[in-house]
């Protein structure tokens, strides 16, 4: 199960970022955050209101609010407004290359706020699959500019606060209540949070109307929003902030699919190396690599028994 929804999460989290460009021009940043959270909290409120209403009732009787709200502020707010910002100074496969040192910060944070270990696993992981994404990337890294730094600066500043959403997401998971409600609240109050915070920056609440708007839209918020974050959550809650962000390494995997197929993007042998890097990353990042090395033991172990057979049958 946790493999699906790990699949899922980076499937759709990986074809976002395309979806984003859609998003960028005519309405401000903010005010699209705003109207993606918005409508995919009211869509996820208005299911549950419907069909598990004792779960939406459960999350306004706890003392959590104030956490979902911080975590609705960092997550579905500042988070998802910075990045939109920097998809405008960089292509939308670099700013998933950045994004995917949530890994990294995921691990530094846990240890700052959680008091939890650093796995060799998972520094294994990051290492293997931030130098493969950088291969995909190695022509962009050369070319860049200073231009390009603003870009930069944003995407890793939304990023950290991402880390920072992922933190406090554990804070919530230790009062027990539905992960269904708290996304739907913490997603209504980061679409509130970013309209506020358009109209104190004095940008007007205008909508695009245009298809690839509304498309976009739709798509960034029933899968991009609801889907993707549920199934994200799940696993955050399964195994842990630290594997669960790696799932953000592979990203810019499905981003350049998405380039190959749409945008003439031409892969290279580094980009074969790259592939290869990151899915032996994903081995150490989901603890494959202890269920393979008792795989290769009892393959081993398997001629040495038979060699002790066929001496015990020479000897009689």
């Amino acid at each position: 199960m946790t493999i699906a929804l790990y699949l899922a999460t980076v499937l759709i989290w990986g074809t976002t970022w395309f979806a984003i460009k859609f998003q960028l021009g005519t309405v401000a940043s903010e005010v699209s955050v705003g109207y993606r959270f918005f409508l995919a909290g009211t869509l996820l409120s208005l299911f549950l209101f419907l069909f598990r209403r004792q779960e939406f009732k459960d999350v306004f009787k706890t003392n959590v609010q104030k956490w979902i709200l911080l975590q609705a502020i960092l997550t579905f707010g500042l988070n998802y407004i910075l990045t939109y910002q920097a998809t405008v100074y960089l292509t939308s496969g670099l700013v998933a290359v950045v994004f995917s040192t949530l890994t990294i910060l995921n691990a530094m944070n846990s240890r700052i706020f959680l008091k939890q270990k650093l796995e060799r696993g998972t520094l294994v992981a990051t290492a293997l699959g931030l130098t493969g994404i950088s291969l995909f990337f190695i022509d962009d890294l050369k070319l860049m500019q200073w231009a390009t730094l603003p870009g930069i600066l944003l995407i890793l500043g939304g990023t950290y606060l991402a880390s920072l959403g992922n933190m406090v997401a554990v804070k919530v998971k230790e009062h027990k209540i539905s992960i269904f409600a708290v996304t739907a609240l913490g997603m209504v109050y980061g679409g509130v949070f970013c309209l506020a915070l358009s109209q104190w920056l004095g940008k007007p609440l205008i909508f695009d109307w245009s298809v690839g708007y509304m498309s976009s839209l739709a798509y960034l918020s029933l899968f991009g929003s609801i889907i993707a974050f549920l199934c994200y959550f799940k696993i955050l809650q399964t195994i842990g902030p630290n594997r669960a962000a790696y799932a953000t390494v592979l990203f810019p995997v499905i981003a350049i699919a998405i380039s190959v197929l749409f945008e003439n993007y031409q892969l290279t042998y580094f980009h074969g190396l790259g592939f290869i890097l990151v899915f032996a990353g994903n081995i150490f990042a989901l603890g494959f690599e202890k269920k393979l090395l008792k795989w290769a033991q009892k393959r081993v172990r398997r001629p040495q028994t038979w060699q002790k057979t066929s001496v015990l049958i020479r000897t009689q």
